[in-house]
């Protein structure tokens, strides 16, 4: 069974086909090739707007991790922010299509990176420091 994001995709997709479908037919297209080179000019118009949205939504991350670090600084706020953005499916998939390097500076001094390592590193050293008492 399909979920209603896929169900809601698979229905633009085959909405988006038939107006391809009725537009080949209204204009007289017959030739292969003509059919192929329409198909072929509106598949790159998507893809263009695809990536336009893809690079006004990473702009507009970009601009939240500006705004929270100008406003919060580099505090929990932006562990909160950063929590959000990993739990979203769509922040994700953002992440996945969008090179963001303020999101990387962030994520890995907030989260993953050397402070986690330091961390682990102050614990194994306090407990082999208690071991010794």
């Amino acid at each position: 069974m399909l979920q209603a994001s896929e169900k809601h995709a698979y229905q633009w997709v085959i909405g988006e086909l038939t107006n391809w479908i009725q537009n080949i037919k209204t204009s007289g297209i017959t030739e292969k090739d003509a059919v192929f080179e329409y198909c072929k000019t509106v598949f790159q118009e998507h893809v263009e707007t695809r990536q336009i949205a893809i690079d006004s939504a990473g702009n507009q991350l970009e601009n939240a991790f500006v705004f929270l670090e100008n406003t919060f600084g580099a505090g929990q706020e932006l562990v909160i922010f950063l929590t959000e953005l990993h739990t979203n499916f769509y922040s994700v998939w953002l992440l996945q299509e969008w090179d963001s390097p303020k999101y990387y500076q962030y994520n890995e001094s907030l989260l993953f990176g050397e402070q986690k390592n330091k961390l682990q590193e102050e614990i194994a050293a306090f407990q082999r420091g208690s071991l010794l008492y």
